[in-house]
């Protein structure tokens, strides 16, 4: 069944007044008339147009031009959809957990020609891992020509899953990532992907930054055949009669990796490793490019 309605948030609940009628005519309001299920869904999604207001419902379908365009199993539920200018909308509960049915969809959408959005062309330093290679997380972004579809996951329940897709024609940004310009310098560093999983930059889950920045560096160059746990300690004595007290982070790994520059001349890259306070689990990696020692 196919009709108009206008959404309307009212004392925190969800009620819809259909636009031809003569109940809208006297804007009174009449609670679910449509799915509560499917008018949540509606309402948490960002609104696209202004049209978005007043879209055409769809109760137990889809917008016919989106039914073979999306995955959508033979034993899912449809619960509904809506259109409204060039953003439409599919609201189905799939059979399984999030788990299943996130592979599923990254499996499914590619074969109707969906793929994740490239990476940005520009940056370096370590960055999180774009959605074309982020296996564990439930996928959000596909691209096809000048298309954008959106995915998010609704309410879980025992032994199914509810997806809202969300597709809007036209350059919509999300699929052209900005490039750098000719003539714009480019990074120093190469560009690293975080673990799958591990960002935990906001959220519940973040790991504290240090609210001080650095106060001082210095270094130098030594000749010793003392090792480097033995360097510490020599200076760790020091340091204790002097006032200092030993933290708690510490180096847990460092790799070196070495290639020509540009110019041809030898460079170094050292990754280091280290514990960062807050939680046992958080981690702070750190990149230096150098001269190799002795250059």
């Amino acid at each position: 069944m196919t009709i108009r309605i206008r959404l309307v948030c009212l004392a925190g609940t969800v009620a819809v007044a259909s636009t031809g009628s003569v109940a809208a005519q006297q804007t009174r309001l009449t609670e679910e008339a449509i799915p509560r299920e499917l008018a949540t869904a509606l309402m948490s999604i960002p609104r696209p147009v202004p049209a978005w207001d007043s879209p055409q419902i769809w109760i137990g379908s889809v917008p016919q031009n989106l039914s073979r365009r999306l995955f959508i199993p033979s034993n899912a539920r449809v619960i509904g959809g809506a259109g409204a200018g060039a953003s439409m909308i599919a609201v189905v509960s799939m059979p399984g957990s999030q788990a299943t049915v996130r592979s599923d969809l990254r499996r499914e959408l590619g074969k109707l020609g969906w793929t994740p959005p490239p990476p940005y062309g520009y940056g370096g330093g370590f960055r999180p891992l774009p959605p074309a290679l982020d296996t564990t997380s439930f996928p959000t972004l596909f691209c096809q020509a000048t298309e954008t579809l959106m995915l998010a996951p609704g309410r879980q329940e025992l032994d199914a899953t509810t997806v809202t897709y969300q597709v809007i024609s036209g350059n919509s940004g999300l699929c052209t990532p900005p490039t750098m310009g000719p003539g714009m310098p480019r990074s120093t560093y190469p560009t690293l992907y975080n673990p799958a999983g591990s960002d935990a930059l906001f959220g519940s889950g973040a790991c504290p930054f240090p609210n001080a920045g650095m106060v001082g560096q210095t270094s130098t160059r030594l000749r010793t055949g003392l090792s480097g746990d033995q360097i510490l300690d020599h200076y760790a004595a020091q340091l204790r009669d002097s006032g200092w007290t030993a933290g708690s982070a510490s180096t847990i790994a460092t790799r070196t990796w070495s290639r020509p520059d540009s110019a041809g001349a030898p460079q170094e890259l050292v990754l280091t490793v280290t514990g960062a306070g807050g939680s046992a689990s958080c981690r702070e990696m750190t990149m230096t490019i150098r001269r190799p020692p002795g250059r």
